[in-house]
């Protein structure tokens, strides 16, 4: 897991790999593959709030609750 991102210092998610302020990226559900959630608006700007929101409710404290966490649980056999 890469910390590059100052905002995700404290992510508990095993599955994050890096971030920066509008994007999550995460291993991916086949594979070698990776997941990239993208937090812009309709016009392409950057939803740095919504992007550190989700980061603090899923990635560091609820990853278990995260879809993407439990699609890629799947992989591994996990529910």
């Amino acid at each position: 897991m890469s910390k590059e991102y100052y905002a995700d210092l404290e992510v508990q998610c095993p599955f994050y790999l890096k971030g920066g302020n509008n994007f999550i990226q995460c291993e991916g559900i086949e594979g070698c593959s990776s997941v990239k959630l993208l937090f812009n608006d309709s016009k392409g700007c950057p939803l740095t709030e919504d992007r550190q929101d989700y980061s603090e409710h899923f990635c560091k404290w609820r990853y278990e609750d995260c879809e993407v966490y439990k699609s890629i649980q799947k992989k591994y056999g996990g529910s």
